[in-house]
């Protein structure tokens, strides 16, 4: 198998877009985005890739609203929330060309936290939460030249205490 030409390892920087559903909470923010790729071959890929953002959590106001009084408006946690994720895993590419589409699983964590004791406050969870989960990953990348790339993309992350979707833009350097 033919391995194409240009750099084999990429490094990779720019922005995504958390949307995160904790129930009954939710929340959608911008945040920082960090990856890198290593090229085992023409269809697979092994990515490696680390998100932070901070966020507001909101808790939608009830549809129907009840009778009064109880509260009939959307409801936000007092503090903010510093998500981290990290992640990595195996993709396939579809084509190996200018534009080259990808879909893959990874496996990686995420921390939530917001200081000390602020988290009890939401649903008696401790400060910190650390979970273990999967990530479905698609998106594309398109090759400017040979050693600088573009890429966007949509992360799924799913665990046990719920799940949330992250949308990237990223800038890639192959050396």
């Amino acid at each position: 198998m033919a391995q194409a030409e240009g750099p084999r390892r990429w490094l990779g920087g720019g922005l995504d877009y958390l949307d995160l559903e904790r129930p009954p909470y939710q929340a959608q923010a911008p945040g920082l985005h960090l990856g890198f790729r290593y090229d085992l071959n023409d269809q697979f890929r092994w990515l490696s890739e680390v998100s932070l953002a901070s966020y507001d959590l909101k808790q939608p106001a009830p549809s129907p609203c009840p009778e009064p009084p109880a509260p009939c408006q959307e409801q936000r946690f007092p503090f903010p929330v510093q998500g981290l994720t990290a992640y990595s895993g195996l993709v396939y590419v579809l084509d190996v060309t200018r534009l080259s589409p990808y879909g893959g699983l990874m496996l990686g964590g995420s921390r939530l936290s917001a200081g000390e004791g602020r988290w009890q406050a939401l649903l008696g969870q401790r400060a910190q939460e650390i979970r273990l989960g999967v990530v479905l990953a698609l998106g594309a990348e398109y090759r400017l030249t040979e050693r600088w790339s573009l890429g966007a993309g949509w992360r799924l992350h799913g665990h046990r205490g719920g799940q949330w979707g992250q949308y990237l833009l990223q800038v890639q350097w192959g050396f």
